[in-house]
């Protein structure tokens, strides 16, 4: 499944050229637009119809969905928990599960016809992935930040009961480092690079009709409005809920940069309201993960109840299972890696945080401005 059409109401499945694999991209939305020969619509009944009859509709096996800061090693992760080869599968970042999000977002669709989506795009999903490959039973599904698809989180288990979510972070001012140079890093025009290094990039949203600013607008008020994310402090001195006032012009005057800042406080504010509400099995931190590398996967898949389906799991937590880490999480396609903004990292800034639990800290990846 590639996409949730609202305007058709069906779900539009593709096929590749024979060998290609989609799923071999670093974001499955990439490699699902190369080598395509067919496009399928499917009404959205005749899909979850076809979505019951599977094997995966009556158990359905383990399946982890990995949700995220983004920019915090999550393509890492289930890259590496892939090439591991301890019987995982890795999916990254489906377009299907954004396109529920904004469906109830735009108030497109019902919840009832979201929840529905959800499992059918799912089962397809999971389905099509255990027969290319049944040999990986684990299925590990890695979606965008929180920041446009945190709503589909509390659907999920009413949705597919069975799955477990997990959360991936990063400290805050490195994941707003590592998006702004990934963001100059796939630039094409030098202008628009210049302003963007300057921070002057607002004034060429005003030029050319770009919805950034209001999208911003969009989520302050999703963080000030929205009740399926209400701030609810569990200070009691705080009274019944907290009143956001988020001024978004100061985001503005801050261009590409306010914008991610501002994505990425929607993405934390999500999480731990989320969280609160007990739907991440556990989490992981990037920093951690750079440091500890497959032993992490081990505790992982250990908190899951999964290591068991392990093949070799002596081989977690070793010189040589440790080496997958070397390997480019985001080769062939998808965004540039640069300045160690994905695996490995700059191991002396994760030193710098080891050392130093309090007070100022560098950026991994800004100027010290």
């Amino acid at each position: 499944p590639y996409h949730v059409s609202v305007a058709t109401r069906s779900i539009l499945l593709v096929q590749h050229a024979p060998g290609f694999r989609p799923t071999e991209a670093p974001f499955m939305f990439v490699g699902q637009r190369q080598k395509v020969e067919k496009v399928v619509a499917v009404p959205w009944e005749v899909a979850a119809e076809l979505a019951e009859g599977l094997l995966e509709a009556a158990e359905l096996g383990p399946v982890l969905v990995i949700q995220t800061t983004g920019r915090c090693g999550s393509t890492v992760l289930s890259k590496a928990m892939e090439w591991l080869e301890v019987g995982c599968q890795s999916v990254s970042e489906p377009e299907v599960v954004t396109d529920i999000h904004e469906m109830l977002e735009r108030g497109l669709c019902s919840r009832a016809d979201a929840v529905q989506a959800l499992r059918t795009v799912l089962l397809l999903l999971i389905h099509q992935r255990r027969r290319a490959q049944p040999d990986k039973p684990m299925i590990v599904i890695k979606n965008r930040s929180l920041s446009c698809c945190w709503r589909h989180c509390e659907l999920l288990p009413q949705a597919l009961p069975e799955v477990k979510q997990m959360f991936q972070y990063r400290r805050l001012e490195d994941v707003i480092g590592s998006s702004h140079v990934a963001t100059e890093a796939n630039m094409v025009s030098n202008t628009a690079r210049l302003a963007h290094q300057c921070v002057q990039d607002r004034l060429l949203w005003m030029l050319n009709g770009s919805p950034i600013v209001t999208f911003m607008r969009r989520m302050v008020k999703t963080m000030e409005e929205d009740p399926a994310i209400a701030w609810a402090p569990t200070d009691q001195a705080c009274g019944g809920g907290l009143k956001l006032d988020i001024d978004v012009q100061k985001f503005v005057a801050c261009g590409s940069l306010g914008f991610q800042t501002l994505r990425n406080v929607l993405a934390a504010h999500a999480s731990v309201v989320l969280g609160r509400k007990g739907l991440w099995a556990c989490t992981l931190s990037y920093e951690d993960l750079k440091d500890r590398k497959s032993a992490c996967i081990a505790d992982l898949l250990r908190e899951l109840g999964w290591l068991h389906l392990v093949p070799d799991p002596q081989k977690l937590g070793t010189p040589e299972g440790d080496k997958v880490f070397s390997k480019n999480a985001h080769s062939g396609g998808g965004h540039s890696r640069v300045g160690g903004s994905t695996l490995g990292g700059d191991a002396r800034h994760l030193q710098i945080i080891k050392q130093q639990r309090h007070g100022a800290m560098p950026n991994a990846h800004l100027p010290s401005w």
